[in-house]
């Protein structure tokens, strides 16, 4: 149950017990101090027979309230309790009343006829049982256990929250079970907790179980007694008690409560206390729990629900496709979700999509304002911002989803989907699970489509959000390539649903350690001439070193080892010993968690370098690394090789340990996206 609920049921008890209170000291039924027959209540609470008994158990109690919030000792509580009758009768003797005279002004009980305990099960007959009626009974023992097991449902929360502690609602609730059990089968009637009692032990510090045991030899004392003690206890002492408990329950709901919930939870807290008081205990519940519902569906929706962000894939690219895809990057606009989107998130969705997305010269023409129609925004010069290349993509970022239901889907994507597809922007779904509730919802609703020649706009969906990223890179730097009628880079094959094409069944596990020799020339070393290693060392390393040193890369070819993988072979494996470092001449590999459900760590392309971190920290393979493309030409600079190279060129080492160093900076640089201040890190690196 909602807090708030909680805090109005609590006050409610609170209220409840003044209730008691009064009724004992006063002699007035007193039942609805706040419902539609108070005012008559009040009437009779304030007759001067009535209202004097009262007085002094309200002071009490208060007094017992405000002495316990100066002194913590946990004897306090005990010594006042134990006080209040000690002085009552001490000042009524010393004015000379006696016992009877105070009964006689309803101070304390009268004294009633009791027989012996065990004579109570006298009048149990069972030859007077109508066994025929009991199947007509069923619906009330039914009701009965509903009420009980509701009632003590919320006994167990309100003393949860009152404790601050978390209780086990099954163990609670089979006591109470056992506990009717009993009670039924020896003559009692059902219950719950008597929740006063739970929390005034609460309030004392008690929290050993001896405190139980005592209350039950207590009340078996009584209940064998020949006489009631009650008739010997003055009505103030239960007064004053019952007050106290109100009076705490009371102000820490309706009054310190304030500063520790929100304004509107404050009012669904008053609106329950007051319901319970006009409609009843269950109708006040249902009807706080419907109000803090609302509440919430209404603070939930204005909760942003969508993120922007700037995020790169895990594929490292050569250092000038990576400048070229930095110049795109804006062309697509990346939006994490979060949570679960209904239909109260759609309004906002398509705002937020609307308002970034930046339309071509020709539709900015007919549409000046966007298709948000709101005018852009202006920089603190009172200058229009500076034109951004038109948006290509819109990404939504689904790994942190945890539903998505039928309003939002058609509502918010589908319109998106066909709004944007005339302006040839296309929606992109990433961290959506092939066959999950949500890619079968964005199915049904014609969001994504299985059939790849209709003319319907239809999204474009991926199983992580990698993939998708990995995507939309791939189409920017082929489009772009195309404008400049260059070929375009290698990439990944991706069907229609954005999986990469690759071997069934994940890596061929059959396949030896490309390192082993004697299968040919494929995977050998020095299978190229030395002029075509000094060329592909040059091209791979030119960019990352500096002018001065680009004429010393030459040297380095006697140092490398040429070496050749098929598609899906891996180049080493997690656990191997990291003896080399590779360059990538030509072709692509993956990086992989090479586990049973292996996930992708990074695609290298052409000019790529990785398995550095292991090699200079000296540790073992992390990861499986593994030939992603038909052919995969790689240069390996051995951990002896280097060594030499220190030694014998320590000039070209020193080139080379600063070009793999700007690399990493490169790697780093890649890898971590810095937008409006939303940080977030893709992947790992060698």
């Amino acid at each position: 149950l909602p807090l708030p609920v909680v805090g109005g049921y609590l006050a409610f008890i609170g209220l409840y017990c003044l209730e008691a209170g009064l009724t004992l000291m006063s002699g007035v039924q007193v039942t609805s101090l706040l419902g539609l027959d108070c005012v008559s209540q009040w009437q009779a609470l304030a007759q001067p027979h009535a209202l004097l008994p009262v007085l002094p158990g309200l002071f009490a109690g208060v007094a017992i309230l405000l002495i316990l919030q100066r002194f913590q000792h946990f004897l306090v509580l005990p010594a006042l309790l134990l006080g209040i009758p000690i002085l009552f009768f001490a000042l009524a003797f010393g004015f000379g009343f006696n016992l009877q005279q105070l009964r006689d002004m309803d101070l304390v009980a009268q004294e009633e006829a009791t027989g012996s305990a065990l004579a109570v099960w006298k009048h149990f007959d069972f030859a007077l049982v109508r066994w025929d009626i009991l199947p007509s009974l069923f619906p009330t023992w039914l009701g009965m256990y509903i009420v009980v097991a509701f009632s003590s449902s919320l006994d167990v929360a309100a003393i949860q929250m009152d404790m601050g502690k978390q209780l086990d609602f099954n163990h609670e609730l089979i006591t109470v079970g056992l506990s009717n059990a009993v009670s039924g089968f020896t003559g009692g009637y059902t219950g719950s907790y008597i929740f006063s009692s739970t929390i005034f032990t609460f309030r004392t510090g008690t929290v050993s179980r001896a405190c139980g045991a005592v209350v039950i030899a207590a009340e078996l004392l009584l209940f064998f007694l020949p006489v009631s003690i009650v008739a010997y206890v003055p009505k103030l002492f239960f007064g004053a008690v019952l007050t106290f408990i109100a009076a705490d329950l009371m102000v820490d709901w309706l009054f310190r409560v304030r500063h520790k919930v929100h304004l509107s939870e404050y009012l669904v807290i008053l609106l329950t206390f007051a319901a319970i008081n006009f409609v009843g205990l269950v109708g006040g519940m249902g009807l706080g729990v419907l109000v803090a519902m609302l509440h919430f569906i209404l603070d939930y929706a204005r909760v942003p629900v969508v993120q922007r962000l700037k995020l790169r894939s895990s594929v490292m690219r050569s250092m000038p496709l990576t400048a070229m895809l930095a110049k795109l990057q804006p062309q697509v606009i990346t939006l994490r979700c979060r949570g679960y989107i209904f239909f109260g998130s759609t309004l906002q969705i398509m705002e937020d999509v609307l308002h970034s997305v930046v339309l071509d010269e020709r539709h900015s023409a007919l549409y000046p304002h966007g298709l948000s129609g709101k005018a852009p925004a202006q920089s603190s010069t009172g200058a229009a911002p500076p034109a951004a290349p038109p948006t290509k993509f819109v990404l939504f970022d689904f790994s942190w989803v945890s539903g998505l239901d039928a309003t939002a889907a058609r509502a918010c994507f589908l319109n998106l989907c066909r709004t944007l597809a005339p302006f040839s922007i296309t929606l992109v779904f990433g961290g959506v699970v092939n066959g999950g509730r949500v890619e079968r919802l964005l199915l049904g609703h014609g969001i994504l489509s299985t059939d790849s020649a209709s003319d319907e706009p239809a999204a474009m969906r991926f199983d992580t959000m990698d993939e998708a990223l990995e995507f939309c890179e791939n189409e920017l730097l082929r489009h772009a390539a195309a404008a400049t009628a260059r070929p375009p880079q290698p990439a990944a094959q991706h069907t229609r649903w954005g999986e990469v094409a690759r071997p069934s069944g994940g890596p061929d596990r059959s396949v030896h350690n490309s390192r082993e020799r004697g299968s040919g020339s494929e995977r050998g070393s020095g299978s190229l001439l030395p002029s075509d290693t000094r060329a592909s060392m040059k091209r791979v390393l030119s960019p990352l070193v500096e002018p001065i040193w680009s004429d010393t890369l030459d040297g380095m070819a006697p140092f490398m080892e040429e070496m050749h993988f098929k598609l899906g072979e891996a180049v080493f494996r997690a656990g191997e010993e990291a003896d080399a470092v590779y360059f990538i001449v030509a072709g692509e590999v993956t990086l992989w968690e090479d586990t049973t459900e292996r996930r992708r760590l990074a695609r290298y392309v052409d000019g790529g370098i990785f398995g550095e971190l292991d090699f200079f920290l000296k540790n073992p393979r992390s990861f499986l690394a593994e030939a992603s493309s038909a052919e995969c030409s790689l240069l390996a600079l051995r951990r002896g090789a280097l060594e030499s190279m220190q030694s014998q060129a320590s000039q070209l080492a020193a080139a080379l340990e600063h070009a793999l160093l700007k690399y990493l900076c490169f790697q780093v640089n890649a890898k971590l996206g810095i937008t409006d201040g939303v940080r977030d890190v893709h992947g790992s690196a060698a």
